[in-house]
């Protein structure tokens, strides 16, 4: 076997998690308390922009690798994936948007070159989790089930409980029957499609009766492969509206989670724009 050439970048997720107690984590009452010097940026945002510019550059030479060194370009790709969530993680603690609701913030890092080629949304993501009423009366009219373009993807999953349905019935449009399951506490979720959807707006139906440990204790929400958002507390009955700030050329879709029994998802939709 070749051996593996390992470059600096390579090691720098050691020193990103060495470095990890030093990221500012304050809850609202200790933000409310202080009054910051708003002329001089203290939360690191400056410095997670430079480590994504490096793993932007990872991710290209490994793309450019792996057809001659199959194995660098997977140490690589993992070394990448490792600093991108380290970067979502910090921005946990700097939005504001969705705290209220257990959904972390958006992930926008450098994202303008990404998106043309099918990565990340250029925009902010605005992702929430509502009850199944708040669904109903403020987006179901909005975005109807035939306007739902994941129809016709692949669906596949790290497990399924025997007594579930197989995952594709998640894209067929389920907004409140209990579907699909893992058979494990903790796993994931993907669809994929063959040919790229076009879409701006993701649902992420939750099952309407599961037991109470069959709700999300936390998820991560994936486009392309990419972190987008971070999902908190998703209980039973539940909705997780994700909008992407623009129509985005999405291959798949992933959704990595964990709760106490048997967590899962009624459906998944994706859809290009709301209804007038």
């Amino acid at each position: 076997m070749k051996p593996i050439q390992l470059r600096w970048w390579v090691f720098v997720p050691l020193f990103v998690l060495a470095a990890g107690a030093a990221l500012p984590v304050a809850t609202k009452d200790e933000a409310a308390a202080k009054s910051p010097d708003r002329s001089v940026d203290k939360s690191g945002a400056e410095g997670r922009k430079v480590i994504a510019r490096h793993v932007d550059a990872m991710e290209a030479e490994a793309k450019a690798m792996r057809a001659k060194d199959p194995e660098s370009a997977e140490v690589v790709t993992r070394v990448a994936k490792v600093l991108r969530e380290e970067i979502l993680e910090a921005h946990k603690s700097d939005a504001d948007a969705g705290d209220a609701d257990g959904m972390g913030p958006a992930y926008d890092p450098e994202a303008g070159r990404r998106s043309a080629a099918g990565g990340a949304p250029t925009r902010q993501v605005k992702a929430t989790i509502v009850t199944a009423a708040e669904f109903t009366r403020n987006y179901a009219g909005k975005f109807p089930r035939d306007g739902n373009l994941a129809r016709g993807g692949r669906a596949t999953a790290s497990g399924t409980h025997p007594e579930a349905d197989d995952p594709i019935t998640t894209l067929g449009g389920v907004r409140r029957r209990d579907t699909w399951c893992l058979n494990a506490t903790r796993g994931w979720f993907q669809a994929d499609w063959p040919a790229p959807l076009t879409g701006r707006y993701l649902f992420l139906f939750n099952r309407p009766h599961g037991g109470a440990g069959d709700a999300w204790e936390s998820g991560l929400l994936e486009i392309n492969g990419r972190p987008i958002a971070r999902i908190g507390a998703f209980p039973a009955g539940h909705v997780v509206v994700a909008d992407l700030g623009e129509a985005v050329s999405i291959k798949n879709v992933k959704v990595s989670f964990q709760g106490r029994d048997f967590p899962g998802i009624a459906g998944l939709e994706v859809h290009r724009a709301m209804r007038r």
